[in-house]
């Protein structure tokens, strides 16, 4: 269903990722649990699959209806119009789920009377024991630290300025959150959410990571995050600002969403999460056969990564193959980033090394979807276990592959300054393709071929009727932008420089023009007076 809708809207309501935020958590089965604001139902499909009683309530009858429809399969969910005030104040359910609803309670006041108001009512629904978990955007998230356009408002730097212009929607900071909740007799801890709490790729505890692992941060989610109203202005890198709050251990106060878990009483909540977890996260944007779940774990300062595949369907493409993942987490440098930041000789002896590991890596199963190759401290490189390979591609298939990737993550994750002569991603991608010695003329456009194929059966960001053609188009315009569109391109500010430079340079000369002419004018005035003073007799001589 996701893959025919037609804009945001559309495909934040329907997309199967909206679970993952709720997800995350361990939900006993059979609990009795109360949606307020389910929407279309995206959560709601969810919570009624783990097995649980669910009453949702939704005020907009439309929206309801639309959730009815989606769990109409689910005898144990109940679609309810109406909101929390019309239900009984006694206590009756195991777990409160709150998404996207909170910051709309107070209709944008920074009084926090109605927010607290909002919490105790759902205390006083709530079964001894039970836990309410709430996802909200973080009012100073990383994104909207660079510059995102506030996703209620569509205004740059709104809520990290206070909301200045008044609005009718309010986000929070973590310790506003926990004071609230506090102030509602409820208490808990937050966890961050990436991209955020719409399509969550991935939630996590920060504070639970060793500082050795801490650049794990920064490879649980895609960067930048997806602007939902209005693209951005080129100010920052999220990337690499993100990195940089995270080695600060200032992760847990930048998150772009909060998941909030609380309760009345303490170390409840802590029960839906397991003290050693750090992290749950998912693919999205893939085809069921390929959905998979990610729990890292800390062990001894260690962060081990567990992978399993949510369903037990055999693969739509018989030769890619799905496989099961435990690994320990290893610091390293994205081969991508180490190819950018190298000479033209260390790419070549990079590029030469990642040709043999590719080489002696590939098995029965076949190649892997993405290359993930990391540079340790030490030089050597390794790969991340892969959760999906290709078997139906040999060596220079994958190779050619791997130049693809690798190509266009080192254009977008350094400077244009990195690439002299080069104007796009293509001639970087190309660039890379000499060092290896491709010669063959015709190699990216047939690798692009490949590469859409094997998109086509994985992803399900397209209708399988046109996703071969969409992904050609989509690669062919990732290789078109000039790199100095990118993230790491020209900045808002040192355009706007420019231009103010060159509007100041047009002035100058259009001041100077003006001297011209009005120089002219005056010769021209001069000669007709000299004309006019002249007798006619002259004129006729002359």
């Amino acid at each position: 269903m996701c893959d025919r809708a037609e804009n945001w809207a559309e495909r934040y309501h329907t997309h199967p990722s909206r679970g993952n935020v709720i997800r995350a958590f361990d939900i006993p089965p059979g609990s009795s649990i109360l949606e307020i604001g389910s929407g279309c139902g995206g959560v709601t499909r969810y919570l009624g699959e783990v097995g649980a009683t669910v009453d949702a309530l939704e005020p907009m009858p439309a929206r309801a209806l639309a959730a009815r429809e989606r769990t109409r399969d689910l005898p144990g969910v109940e679609v309810l119009v109406g909101e929390l005030a019309d239900l009984p104040e006694e206590p009756s359910y195991d777990v409160v789920v709150v998404v996207g609803v909170l910051e709309y309670v107070g209709l944008g006041t920074d009084d926090p009377a109605p927010y607290v108001d909002f919490l105790s009512g759902i205390r006083k629904r709530l079964n001894p024991g039970g836990s309410l978990v709430l996802a909200i955007e973080n009012q100073f998230g990383v994104k909207y630290l660079v510059g995102a356009p506030e996703d209620h408002t569509s205004q740059v730097f709104d809520s990290i300025e206070g909301y200045p212009r008044g609005e009718r929607a309010r986000t929070f900071s973590k310790s506003a959150l926990l004071k609230m909740a506090a102030d509602a007799g409820l208490v808990g801890m937050t966890f961050a959410a990436f991209p955020d709490y719409k399509l969550t790729e991935t939630v996590f505890d920060p504070g639970t990571f060793p500082s050795a692992a801490r650049s794990m941060l920064s490879t649980l989610s895609t960067f930048p995050s997806p602007d939902w109203t209005l693209a951005r202005p080129g100010l920052a890198s999220e990337r690499l600002v993100w990195g940089e709050l995270a080695k600060a251990g200032l992760a847990s106060e930048t998150a772009n969403s909060f998941v909030m878990v609380v309760s009345a009483a303490p170390d409840t909540a802590a029960e839906l999460w397991p003290a050693h977890r750090a992290a749950r996260s998912w693919p999205i944007d893939v085809r069921p056969d390929f959905a998979s779940q990610t729990t890292s774990i800390v062990s001894s300062d260690l962060v081990i990564s567990h992978s399993e595949f949510l369903t037990t369907a055999t693969p739509t493409g018989a030769t890619i193959h799905r496989v099961p993942v435990d690994e320990r987490f290893t610091a390293g440098t994205a081969l991508a980033e180490s190819i950018a930041l190298a000479s033209i000789e260390e790419r070549t002896e990079l590029l030469s090394r990642w040709r043999a590991l590719q080489s002696a890596n590939a098995n029965d199963d076949g190649f892997p979807l993405y290359d993930s190759t990391i540079v340790l401290e030490s030089g050597e490189l390794t790969m991340r276990a892969p959760g999906i390979r290709i078997g139906s591609i040999d060596l220079p298939q994958a190779l050619a592959r791997g130049l693809l990737h690798l190509g266009i993550r080192a254009a977008e994750k350094s400077t244009p300054a990195r690439w002299p002569g080069a104007s796009s991603v293509r001639d970087v991608v190309n660039h890379l393709a000499s060092l290896l010695q491709f010669d063959d003329p015709t190699w990216l456009e047939s690798t692009i071929a490949t590469e859409a194929d094997i998109r086509s059966i994985v992803s399900a960001r397209y209708r399988s009727a046109v996703s071969r053609t969409s992904w050609r188009e989509e690669l062919h315009e990732l290789l078109d932008r000039r790199l100095d569109s990118l993230e790491l391109g020209a900045r808002s500010f040192e355009e706007r420089a420019t231009l103010k430079f060159e509007l100041a340079a047009l002035r100058q000369s259009f001041a100077g023009s003006q001297d011209l002419l009005a120089e002219a004018q005056r010769e021209v005035e001069r000669l007709r007076s000299g004309l006019r003073r002249r007798p006619i007799r002259r004129l006729l001589r002359g």
